[in-house]
């Protein structure tokens, strides 16, 4: 399958301002602790850009996806790319205060609900995102 890099730098970019103002931007004005679900809405936002991006990777002429097949496909690599970024935030909170003290600031681990709330809110954005676009597409 041929990249086009035109094709995924607007999901990249807006994914890339969207980690940039989650981490440093709410951290610097201490948004986190002024709002409470602000997470679950960077969650949403993340899956609604990674359903953007897998959306375009995967509707493709050379993929030859039924709608359901994308939906799930997309869906899926959306939850996948959760998962590791959860495994991320707990690796951080295990191992930076011993080896990066730093990382703390920026990454924290919440307990097993958070994660799978966090993994809940990645998958309903790719959803929403996806089927959004299926729904538009087939009109």
């Amino acid at each position: 399958m041929k990249l086009h890099i035109k094709k995924y730098l607007s999901p990249i970019i807006i994914g890339l301002i969207v980690i940039i103002f989650g981490l440093f931007v709410s951290n610097y004005f201490g948004l986190y602790g002024q709002i409470k679900s602000l997470d679950k809405v960077y969650h949403v936002l993340g899956g609604v850009i990674l359903g953007w991006f897998f959306y375009r990777y995967f509707n493709s002429p050379q993929t030859k996806l039924t709608s359901l097949n994308l939906l799930l496909v997309s869906v899926s690599t959306v939850c996948f790319i959760g998962v590791l970024w959860e495994f991320m935030e707990r690796l951080s909170s295990l191992y930076s205060p011993q080896y990066f003290p730093w990382l703390l600031e920026w990454f924290r681990s919440g307990d097993l609900n958070d994660s799978l709330l966090d993994l809940v809110a990645d998958m309903s954005g790719g959803f929403i995102f996806v089927a959004a676009s299926l729904f538009t597409r087939d009109k």
